[in-house]
């Protein structure tokens, strides 16, 4: 407005100050000269900023080099961080007494009339769910004493109260309440529902039928007369020998994968859970709208995402700038550049199945603004901020849509066998993996995957297990695991899941939260040395 003469007086009077910025050119400085005199003729204070897009005057050459690939044309301003006394001699030109007015005492005037304030909402907001702990823990037993008696196992009640001890101590009932009953209602539509990642750890979960895995020791039971049997000795209850029940002769029953609940939940109990769901892809807009039906249509919408830069598109990005302007850059400079433009924001987007849900009473606007989507979904909102930063504040739920359940279905239809009258330790049905005719099954079938169980030969459910956690991250097949089985370890003695290292450990004689602290160590690749953690090996 005050470089094209437009009325500054009208549109001035919206603003409660005015910003103006360093710059070298001369047609910039003469609006920003204009803008003082506007301000100081309206009595609105005018504030010298940095508009820093960088700290180092050294990284111009980055913003410079995003904005050449991008097609920009470069503008040579100087968006660093200035000292004061640098932004000082920026603005000189507009007089000692009006330079350190603008650079130093109009920022600290409106810096204080500004409150402490935050971008994210503190706390953390549930939807709120009448008797949600009275009801998952009603739900837990039930489940139980339908599996092993009304007169639980100790082994099993003990598990059973301190999962649901932490559950109600940390107020994370209304978690498994939601995931219950999303589950529950795709299983009345005759679909099967996966869980994803370290829920299967959970044993409320899998009582609540959020899971299928069992998480207990591997275990015969008899679903006739409640024989129960955890003295097996076996890795997996999944490939343990038909058995009859001794009581009553009918054929037992055998589960538990032998997973301790602080994969999930934390040593303490305290970890804000983050239940992944599969859904069948073809259903995934149907579980959308009974969300919708349970929270209300203005209380869900999908979690934002935001996309950054990594180290091979950075790598790219100076290529191509060397390209366009024949400029080229230092090995040293390379490497530099390139460490800081790892992690920039390349763009925002939507995640494909991350659904934020609130509580009545409040308002997205409440913890952030939204933008609209462009998916034919019946949820028209997604979150401007990414639900990295919104994890611990309002609840995401994964509604992932996947083909296996799909496939499920199908498969049933074809059969006319349900999925649940699988034989888990059928050796025909090992043989497949043993010579890798995988092609077709999930995890297995390319490959790396193939090689691996070419090599390995696997023979037992747990064997399976163990190559799934090889397969994956670092520290694994590629980096050691083949070299140790070429040394002449066994596939049972590769710390191949965390979980591994954690039982391992208190096999050893360790204490329990000494044995999840140096597991998450592990896991994370990450230890403190200096620590006050001391071991003593019997």
């Amino acid at each position: 407005a005050v470089a094209y003469g437009r009325n500054p007086e009208k549109k001035a009077a919206f603003y409660d100050y005015f910003e103006i910025y360093p710059t070298e050119d001369e047609k910039e400085r003469a609006i920003y000269m204009k803008i003082y005199e506007w301000g100081h003729k309206l009595g609105i204070p005018v504030l010298a900023t940095g508009n820093c897009h960088y700290l180092s005057k050294q990284d111009e050459i980055c913003r410079r080099l995003i904005r050449v690939v991008n097609g920009h044309k470069h503008d040579n301003k100087k968006l660093f961080y200035h000292t004061t006394d640098e932004m000082l001699a920026e603005f000189s030109y507009l007089g000692k007494d009006a330079a350190y007015k603008t650079v130093v005492t109009n920022p600290n005037r409106i810096a204080d009339l500004i409150t402490q304030a935050a971008p994210l909402k503190e706390g953390v907001y549930p939807p709120v769910i009448q008797n949600a702990y009275e009801q998952v823990q009603k739900l837990a037993y039930a489940k139980a004493q339908e599996i092993y008696g009304n007169s639980l196992p100790a082994s099993v009640a003990e598990r059973l109260e301190a999962e649901l001890n932490y559950i109600q101590k940390y107020e994370y009932a209304v978690y498994y309440w939601i995931a219950h009953h999303m589950v529950r209602h795709m299983n009345d539509l005759g679909y099967y529902v996966g869980a994803r990642g370290s829920v299967g750890s959970v044993l409320v979960a899998f009582l609540l039928g959020i899971s299928d895995t069992n998480p207990l020791p591997a275990h015969y039971y008899c679903p006739q007369c409640h024989y129960i049997d955890f003295d097996v000795f076996a890795l997996d209850g999944f490939y343990l020998p038909d058995q009859v029940c001794p009581v009553c002769g009918c054929p037992l029953k055998s589960d538990g994968h032998n997973i301790p609940y602080e994969t999930f939940m934390g040593y303490d109990g305290g970890k804000v859970p983050d239940i992944d769901l599969n859904f069948p892809a073809s259903k995934q807009y149907s579980e959308f709208e009974f969300m919708q039906e349970l929270f209300g249509a203005n209380k869900v919408a999908y979690a934002g995402t935001i996309a950054t830069l990594q180290e091979r598109f950075a790598e790219g990005y100076i290529t191509v700038y060397e390209d366009k302007t024949g400029d080229y850059f230092t090995k040293e400079q390379r490497s530099y550049i390139c460490e800081k433009l790892c992690g920039i924001k390349r763009h925002d987007g939507i995640h494909p199945g991350g659904i934020i849900a609130l509580p009545q009473g409040m308002e997205f606007e409440d913890f952030t603004p939204l933008k609209e989507t462009k998916k034919h979904s019946p949820i028209k909102k997604a979150t401007h901020f990414d639900f990295y930063s919104l994890h611990n504040t309002v609840i995401k739920l994964d509604v992932l849509g996947h083909t296996v359940p799909d496939i499920f279905k199908l498969l049933e239809e074809f059969t006319g066998s349900s999925i649940q009258s699988v034989v888990w330790n059928d050796p025909e049905v090992y043989a497949l993996f043993e010579c890798a005719d995988t092609l077709g099954i999930p995890e297995f079938g390319t490959d790396f995957m193939k090689d691996m169980l070419l090599k390995i030969k696997p023979k037992s459910f747990d064997d399976l297990v163990q190559i799934s956690g090889l397969s994956h991250g670092t520290g694994t097949w590629i980096d050691n695991g083949e070299d140790l089985l070429n040394d002449g370890h066994t596939l049972s003695e590769l710390p191949a899941l965390r979980d591994n290292v954690l039982l391992q450990l208190m096999r050893y004689g360790l204490e329990r939260d000494s044995a999840y602290q140096i597991a998450e160590c592990v896991r994370k690749g990450k230890f403190n040395y200096g620590s006050d953690l001391t071991f003593e090996f019997v």
